[in-house]
């Protein structure tokens, strides 16, 4: 993902850039502000990042954020939730078959 997660903690957490140490000035913009359609897929990863993970808990510290939000998408998004644009499997399960098919 452009910029790694500390730029995704950042843009999904609305933190301030000058607190993001963790970020080590190597943010990158992952679209254009106010143009969520210059990346659709990754406005979506984002929306249900906060709807499944952000909004149902109060982190204490950016660490804290930045461990919960990487088990979330680590384990949660990517082993267990099933997706309909990949034929109802997890992305785990749809990139494990396409390295099988290659």
């Amino acid at each position: 993902m452009p910029g790694g997660r500390a730029a995704l903690l950042v843009r999904v957490l609305g933190a301030d850039l000058s607190a993001c140490a963790a970020c080590g000035g190597r943010l990158r913009i992952i679209a254009a502000k106010g143009r969520p359609t210059e990346n659709a897929f990754v406005e979506r990863l984002i929306r249900t990042l906060k709807e499944e993970e952000v909004y149902l808990n109060e982190y204490r510290s950016f660490q804290e954020a930045d461990r919960h939000i990487g088990y979330f998408l680590e384990e949660v998004y990517m082993n267990k939730r099933i997706h309909s644009s990949l034929a109802y499997r997890t992305p785990a399960e749809f990139e494990a078959q396409f390295h099988v098919r290659r």
